[in-house]
Formats: C-alpha cells, structure tokens, sequence
C-alpha cells in the first residue's frame, strides 16, 4: 500500500494518539492536533501541534502551515472530541455544553472547511467524522454528547453530497475503547474493554481502506 499523508485532531491522547502511533510507525506521515501541550515526537512522520480548533483563525494558520509543508491530506480523521459530566440535562453547565458543542461540532466543520479547497483542489482525499455507539442512538445523562455526534452524522453525509469522485465523505464509529472518556462513563468497568492501542493496531487497516465506495456511509471499525 503507498505511504499517505493523514491528519488527525484529537491526537494528543486516546485513539487519536494511538491511531497516531500505528500510523506512523507503518511509514505513513500524520499531523496531529490537541488542545493538550506534548512533547514533540523524535519520528519525523508524526508531526504533533497545540491547536484549539474552536479558534478558526489559529485553524486556518496550522492548515496553511501544514499543507506548505506536507500539501493537501489523503485523509482527514475529524477525531478531536470531549465528552459531558455524567448528569441529567438541566444539571449540566451551559458552559459546559457550550464548550462540548463548540468542539465537537464546530471544531470539525472548522478544520474541514479550512482544509476542503485544497483537497478539492487535488481532486482527490477523504474527510472521515468520528461518531459513536451515542450518534446513533440516544442515551440518558450524555444528551449534549449525544447531540454532537448526531450532528457528525448529518454533516458527514450532507458533505458527501459536495463531494466529486474520487472525494469521499464517512462517518465511522469507533466502537467502545477504553479512554480516559469511557471511564467517564463506566468508571472502572472501562477496562473490561480493548485498550487504544489494540484499538489501532486492528482500526489503522480499515481506515487506509476507506475510498469513494463508502462515500455518505455511517460505518463502524469491524470487530468493535
């Protein structure tokens, strides 16, 4: 399989990192973004930044200073992602729902939109959206979370609809990972579920997989 150039947000932490780490190690260049500060990594195809990709105008400076470097992206994982303090609706902070939203929706469609005229322009590349087990079906105590990723369903599908071969649009459910996010949700029972890096070693194939034959389709990483 030829090498790629992929960008992931999220990438400081969970399966944004490991996804990172997989990526990479097999020859694959990847620039990953967090809000998180990390140490910048020693293998020259992982190329990590501080980003807040709720500040469009920081966005399209990394954008531009990536695609000089790198040019325009096979794949962009919109991954970056938080999720809300377990609790029922009318108990959970309008800062917090503010700041769920404003990441895990505007922050996609922003780093999209900064990076689709280039990869329109090459006429060629991949925008897959992040869902969950929650974009697809509601759950108590997670509305909000619940909320973003219903929204990543609709602007996955809608952009297929902007897209021309061989582009493609997906939206991909991870499956259940054990993070620091689903031990918000299960506590310690999240360790009962594969860890990140198994996660990636068995969902970096399938993402290299993805083309224009998925395009607007909501998918989820095999065996998970």
């Amino acid at each position: 399989m030829s090498k790629k150039f992929i960008v992931i947000t999220g990438g400081s932490r969970g399966i944004g990192n490991a996804l990172s780490n997989v990526l990479t190690a097999d020859g694959h260049i990847v620039c990953s973004c967090g809000r998180s500060a990390k140490s910048k990594s020693d293998d020259s195809c992982h190329i990590y930044e501080q980003l807040d990709i709720r500040d469009f105008n920081a966005v399209n400076l990394w954008v531009s200073d990536v695609v000089a470097k790198y040019g325009a992206p096979d794949l962009l994982i919109n991954n970056a992602a938080i999720i809300n303090p377990l609790n029922f609706l009318e108990s959970i902070e309008a800062t917090q729902i503010k700041d769920l939203i404003d990441i895990n929706v505007t922050g996609t469609i922003f780093v999209t939109k900064a990076f689709l005229p280039l990869m329109k322009k090459r006429r060629k590349g991949g925008v897959v959206g992040i869902s969950s087990y929650w974009g697809r079906e509601g759950a108590a105590q997670v509305v909000p979370y619940c909320a973003s990723k219903f929204a990543i369903e609709g602007f996955s599908q809608s952009l297929a609809e902007e897209l021309h071969a061989p582009m493609f649009s997906v939206c991909i459910n991870p499956g259940i990972i054990d993070t620091n996010m689903l031990e918000i949700c299960f506590g310690s029972s999240s360790s009962e579920y594969p860890n990140a890096s198994d996660w990636a070693k068995a969902a970096a194939p399938f993402f290299l997989s993805l083309n224009r034959n998925h395009n607007g389709g909501s998918l989820t990483v095999p065996g998970f």
